[in-house]
Formats: C-alpha cells, sequence, structure tokens
C-alpha cells in the first residue's frame, strides 16, 4: 500500500495517488459500515486498515482483511472434525470431549446452520443458549459448559482464518449463568458414599471386582486410572508404592499423577502379583478364569476376556452389584469423595488435594470434601472460639 496516512483538523486522512488516478489526492478515512471520518483521537491502526480499503478496492486485488465466507454448519463441522485430532490422551485414544463438542454444537446448528458467522450475532448466542435452556433436561453447569465449548470454537475458527477478529469478539461475549440466579436445575452434588454401603455391596461381586473396589477408595484413584493399572507403572521399590498412570485427566496441563499406595492397598494388590493377564491387577479375564461362587453374578463386559476394565464396564458392574445386594446405587467416582472427605478430615484440605492430584489450593478440592468442611473448621479455630466466645 502506497501513500500517507496523517491527520488534520481532528480527522485522519489517505493522501495517495490510487492506481488509475493522474494526481495525488486526500480522502478522509472512515470505518467500515459509517459515513463520518475517523477522528484523529481514535488509533491509527483503524486509519491503516481504512486505507487498505481505499487502495484494495481502487486496485480491484482481492481484499487481504477478507475471509473466505464459510457458513455455522461448515465451521461447526470442521471443529468436530479438529477435535477427533486434538482431544486425545497419551495412549491415542479419543478422550469424551468429542462427543461433548458434538452434543454442544447440536443446538447451533439446528438454529443457524446455514448462515454466515458475520451475520451472526451477540443476541443470537443468547437465543442459542435459551434455546438450550427451555430444554428442561440441562443443568445451568451444563448450559454453561455448552456454551465455553462454543466460545472455543470461534477461539479456533479465528487461528483457522475462518471468521474474523470482529465475528469472533462479537460471538464470544456471552457470559456464564450465576448459580441460584436462573430456573435452571441446579447440579446434585456429588457425596461420598457410606463404607458400609461399599462393604455390602462388595459381598455381592466377585472377589477380583471387591477387591478392586478396595483399592479404589484406599487410594483415592479416579475411575479411568485404576481400570488402567499395571504393575509395570508401579513403583514397588518405593515405600509407599507409587503408581504412575499411563494417562490422567490433568496430563495435557503438563501435571504429573502419581499415586501413592498404602499398606492395607499393597496387600490387596499382592494377590494379583503374578505376571498374567497382561500385568493387570484387575481384569474381567481373572473373573473368568476364577468364576465367583454361586449367587454372585460376574457382570462381565460384552467382550468376555477383555484384558482391563473401562470406566463403563467397571460402572456396570458396580451398579448391578448394588442392585444384587439392595443398596442405593453408587457409581466408583464416588470412592474417591469418601476417600477425600475421610482424609480431609483428618489432615486438612490441603493433604486431600495432594493426594487427589489437584493443584495447590484448587477449589475442585473442595467440592470433592465438601462434608468434611465442618469438621476442619472445628479442629482449626474450635480452640480460639473456646478461648474468645
Amino acid at each position: 500500500m502506497k501513500g500517507t496516512i496523517y491527520n488534520n483538523n481532528g480527522k485522519w486522512y489517505y493522501a495517495v495517488r490510487l492506481p488509475g488516478e493522474k494526481k495525488r489526492k486526500a480522502y478522509p478515512l472512515k470505518a467500515a459500515g459509517h459515513d463520518v471520518a475517523l477522528s484523529a483521537d481514535r488509533p491509527r491502526e483503524l486509519a491503516i486498515q481504512a486505507a487498505w480499503r481505499i487502495w484494495e478496492n481502487a486496485s480491484k486485488r482481492k481484499p487481504t482483511t477478507t475471509v473466505e465466507q464459510k457458513t455455522v454448519e461448515s465451521i461447526c463441522a470442521a471443529y468436530c472434525e479438529h477435535a477427533q485430532t486434538y482431544y486425545r490422551r497419551a495412549d491415542g485414544e479419543q478422550t469424551s470431549e468429542v462427543h461433548l463438542a458434538r452434543l454442544a454444537l447440536r443446538v447451533l446448528r439446528d438454529i443457524y446452520g446455514s448462515q454466515s458467522p458475520a451475520a451472526l450475532t451477540h443476541a443470537d448466542m443468547l437465543h442459542v443458549r435459551e434455546v438450550m435452556a427451555s430444554d428442561g433436561t440441562l443443568s445451568r453447569t451444563t448450559v454453561n459448559a455448552y456454551m465455553a465449548r462454543m466460545r472455543r470454537m470461534w477461539t479456533w475458527a479465528l487461528d483457522a482464518a475462518m471468521i474474523s477478529a470482529t465475528v469472533k469478539a462479537e460471538l464470544t461475549q456471552v457470559q456464564p449463568l450465576k448459580p441460584n440466579r436462573t430456573q435452571l436445575r441446579e447440579p446434585v452434588p456429588v457425596m461420598p458414599v457410606s463404607d458400609a454401603d461399599i462393604e455390602k455391596t462388595k459381598a455381592a461381586m466377585p472377589e477380583n471386582v471387591a477387591d478392586m473396589v478396595a483399592v479404589h477408595r484406599l487410594t483415592g484413584m479416579r475411575p479411568e486410572e485404576v481400570c488402567a493399572m499395571r504393575w509395570q507403572f508401579i513403583d514397588t521399590t518405593a515405600t509407599p508404592w507409587v503408581y504412575r498412570p499411563p494417562f490422567h485427566k490433568t496430563q495435557w496441563r503438563g501435571m504429573i499423577r502419581a499415586v501413592l499406595i498404602g499398606p492395607r492397598a499393597r496387600k490387596i494388590l499382592k494377590k494379583y502379583r503374578d505376571g498374567n493377564f497382561d500385568g493387570c491387577p484387575f481384569a474381567p479375564a481373572r473373573v473368568i478364569a476364577n468364576p465367583p461362587p454361586k449367587g454372585i453374578h460376574a457382570h462381565l463386559p460384552v467382550k468376555r476376556g477383555t484384558a482391563c476394565w473401562n470406566t463403563g464396564t467397571y460402572t456396570f458392574a458396580v451398579r448391578s452389584a448394588c442392585v444384587n445386594a439392595k443398596v442405593d446405587e453408587w457409581t466408583p467416582n464416588r470412592l474417591r469423595h469418601s476417600f477425600a472427605t475421610d482424609i480431609r478430615k483428618k489432615h486438612g484440605i490441603r493433604m486431600a488435594g495432594a493426594l487427589l492430584g489437584h493443584s495447590d489450593g484448587s477449589r475442585i478440592t473442595d467440592g470433592y470434601s465438601r462434608e468434611a468442611a465442618v469438621d476442619e473448621l472445628v479442629r482449626e479455630c474450635g480452640a480460639v472460639i473456646e478461648a474468645e466466645g
């Protein structure tokens, strides 16, 4: 681009001899879609963009600032394709984010799929949120999570040169809904499961599955971490033993995950240190090799002999055992809440967070162990109030 950009009498101007013209002229610079010249107190960057538009229109070249026109449908499809390769664990398996991204974009695609993103406004994104909220099946936190995924998609589309920065800024300004400020259902907090219910459920399980539940309760692992357990990832030379899962939830953040295994859990694990079943201490194949007593159902995966459990088959086995044991149904992740609550009651929230694998001072730890908050308050502040109150 040739010419000079300057301000005069409080306005921005562009002095240039445009292609096809014989003389140099001064053109008032205007923002896109406006008829009034830019005042000199506006940023110089806006004046440069306006000058580029004049030069490119005169030279009949394709504007360098123009983004190839895409529809909302095509951008959503491209983002879902990107998610399939981006959201993967260390072992290459896709994470649940791939499926959740599709769910989050479904309403947006249904309503505005054929439109250009440049035609959408902040009000349109608010409308998408209202439609999701009116469904009646989603909680407030789920609606917020879906809207956050849409914001990530628009940010990715900007990096992929599918939309302009102006469009991205317009479509990513919807703020999260606050707790108890809407008519949406609030999520039910996940509560710890009592040790009495755990023992009753274990009695209705094959020994290998019951031992898996016991180790899970004693270590506070995530369900996917106990399912992926193999001897090659456990350092048995240390005291306590240290288990480093091959993948974990916060791996993409660069965090290190180490699960400490104490004496009671070690005693259980030693029963399966035989080198069989690909080094998995807990596996459906072990149940097949050692059938449980009559009256105890195995609840094995469809693919009998699978090397290891996964979170789906593990959850199904636990829920089925709850039915047989006639206890209130609970899921494996609640064992982690039980562990966190127990540790926080005895040793405080910082210790609970460290053993759970949370970053120091994380609010997540409080959510896992909220039931122990009062006990922690009494332990830390009880002496003060006894003296002062």
